[in-house]
C-alpha cells in the first residue's frame, strides 16, 4: 500500500512537471508569434511612409525650384509659396524609388499656383510606378497695385501705383516692378487697391503726336530719309499722318519702330 501510494504520488508529480513545461512553452511561442505579427505591420507602414515622404518632397522641390528659378529671372525680392499635397491613398502601396524621382507637369499653368497638377514617377531599372499628384498652392510676393482709383485712358504715375505683398490663389498676370507699368495708359477703370495686370494697361504707342520721327521712303532699288512730325500716334504696322519737315506736305506712312515711318515715293 505504502508503495504504490508513493509511486502514485510520484507519478503525479512528474505529470504535473510535464505540464507545466508544455504550459510554458505554449506562452513562449505565443509571445514571439505575436511579436512576430506586431514588427511586420510596423515594417510595412515604415516603408509606406518613406515612399510617401519621397513622393512629397520630389514634388515640393520641384515647385519651388520652379518658382525660385522664376524669381531670379524676374527680380523678385520677398516671396514665399505655399503648397498642400493631395497624395492618392494608392501610393501607401508603392515602394521606395531607389533612385530620384521624376516629377512633370501635368497642367497648363505658367505658375504653380491654385490648383497644380504634376505627374511623379519612379524609372529604375528594378522598379517602375508613376501616379498623379494634386497640390493646392499660394503664392505671397509684392505686386504692383493700384493706390488710388484710376481713370481709363489714364496714364500711370509712380503716385498712382505702389508696391503691396498679396497671396495669389490662382492664376493671374502681375507685376513686380513700378518702373515696367509707368507711362502705360489704362484700358479700363481700376479700383483703388486692385493688382496691375497686363490686360488693363495699354503699351504706349512707338509713335505719339508731335514726336519727330524718321522718314523712310524707297522706289525699286532708290531709297531715301528725311524727318517729319508725326500728326498722330501709331504702334508697329499701322498707319499714320506724317508732316514732312523739308516740303510741309502731309503723307501717310507705316510705323515701323520707336519714331519710324516707312512710306513709298
Amino acid at each position: 500500500m505504502t508503495y504504490k501510494k508513493e509511486g502514485k504520488v510520484n507519478f503525479r508529480q512528474t505529470e504535473g512537471f510535464s505540464g507545466m513545461g508544455n504550459y510554458r512553452f505554449s506562452s513562449s511561442f505565443k509571445c514571439m508569434l505575436l511579436t512576430a505579427l506586431m514588427f511586420v505591420p510596423l515594417t510595412h507602414a515604415s516603408e509606406q511612409e518613406s515612399a510617401q515622404k519621397q513622393i512629397e518632397q520630389a514634388v515640393k522641390g520641384n515647385l519651388e525650384h520652379e518658382i525660385n528659378s522664376r524669381a531670379g529671372q524676374q527680380g523678385w525680392r520677398n516671396y514665399k509659396l505655399d503648397t498642400r499635397l493631395n497624395i492618392p491613398s494608392s501610393a501607401s502601396h508603392l515602394e521606395h524609388c531607389p533612385v530620384k524621382l521624376t516629377v512633370n507637369a501635368s497642367d497648363h499653368n505658367l505658375l504653380p499656383v491654385g490648383n497644380v497638377k504634376r505627374t511623379v514617377s519612379c524609372e529604375h531599372s528594378g522598379m517602375q510606378w508613376r501616379i498623379n499628384v494634386t497640390v493646392k498652392s499660394s503664392l505671397t510676393l509684392d505686386v504692383v497695385v493700384a493706390k488710388t482709383g484710376i481713370n481709363r485712358d489714364q496714364a500711370l504715375t509712380p503716385d498712382s501705383v505702389h508696391l503691396v505683398p498679396r497671396t495669389l490663389t490662382h492664376q493671374q498676370e502681375f507685376y513686380t516692378h513700378v518702373s515696367d507699368v509707368l507711362e502705360k495708359t489704362t484700358t479700363r477703370r481700376i479700383r483703388s487697391g486692385h493688382i496691375i495686370t497686363p490686360k488693363t494697361l495699354n503699351a504706349p504707342a512707338m509713335v505719339e503726336v508731335g514726336n519727330q520721327v524718321i522718314i523712310s521712303a524707297s522706289k525699286d532699288r532708290f531709297s531715301a530719309t528725311t524727318k517729319g512730325i508725326a500728326l498722330e500716334k501709331g504702334n508697329k504696322g499701322e498707319q499714320i499722318t506724317v508732316q514732312n519737315v523739308s516740303s510741309g506736305k502731309t503723307i501717310q506712312a507705316t510705323v515701323i519702330g520707336h519714331n519710324k515711318v516707312q512710306t513709298q515715293f
